[in-house]
């Protein structure tokens, strides 16, 4: 049994590939015809999708895939109870993410701190309730900000391989990036405080995209996974197949 898991983001998608007897094998950064192609390459005998997007029941249509198809969505099962006020309105990736850290450590506390386009906080207990969390903007989008709310500073990407910036910054450039940088690094530091003034320990747990931006400037991380939406995803598909609900 070959099986798929496909997170669909804002930016881009991921793919997750287990094969019997083989390790895993995982796809980033594709475009939707990547993302059929790999489909088309493997022909999974399942496939599981987290979308945030709500395009990826119909790109995969378009690969002709024959085989067992779920969707992630908060009715699905988990092993996991959701007490989030408005499930309907949850990213699927968040819970894709908790269901991952669940699964790396059960019956623990953990915090799984999700940086990509926006960086997500969610909190799963040791009784194995997801809580929720926090959303704030991301990297990117902080200096996306700063070009279109100002008439004269420049539009930047960052770049992992360039990071961190210097803390003094002796250009624009530079103290974009830094202010973009530092910034966020003070705010996930400072909600990891808040965090322990309700919690005496938890897990600490870094994914999504610029997660290795950040894993050697934030204390205390048990834990960096790029990959952890794709492993929740995984693990609710073995949950539901043990379940015989496909």
């Amino acid at each position: 049994m070959t099986t798929l898991c496909l997170d669909l983001g804002n930016t881009f998608g991921k793919i997750r590939i287990d094969q019997p007897d083989k390790a895993p094998i995982y796809y980033r950064q594709l475009d939707n015809e990547a993302v059929c192609q790999i489909i088309e390459q493997y022909y999974p005998t399942h496939i599981i999708y987290c979308d945030v997007r709500g395009t990826a029941a119909e790109l995969i249509a378009a690969t002709h895939f024959k085989g067992h198809l779920l969707s992630f969505t908060h009715h699905l099962p988990i092993p996991l109870k959701n007490c989030y006020q408005t499930p309907h309105t949850l990213g699927t990736d968040r819970l894709a993410a908790a269901v991952g850290a669940w699964q790396r450590f059960p019956h623990q506390h953990s915090l799984v701190i999700d940086i990509g386009t926006c960086v997500t906080y969610d909190f799963v207990t040791a009784t194995a309730e997801f809580l929720g969390g926090i959303i704030s903007p991301g990297l990117q989008m902080r200096l996306r900000a700063m070009h279109a709310f100002t008439s004269k500073l420049p539009l930047l990407t960052a770049d992992c391989s360039h990071l961190p910036p210097p803390v003094i910054g002796q250009n624009t450039t530079d103290a974009m990036l830094s202010g973009a940088f530092y910034g966020l690094a003070a705010e996930i530091q400072g909600i990891i405080c808040h965090y322990r003034a309700l919690f005496e320990s938890f897990n600490i747990l870094l994914t999504g995209g610029d997660a290795l931006c950040f894993d050697k400037i934030i204390k205390d991380v048990n834990f960096v996974n790029e990959n952890m939406v794709l492993d929740g995803l995984k693990a609710a598909l073995d949950f539901n197949l043990a379940l015989s609900k496909f």
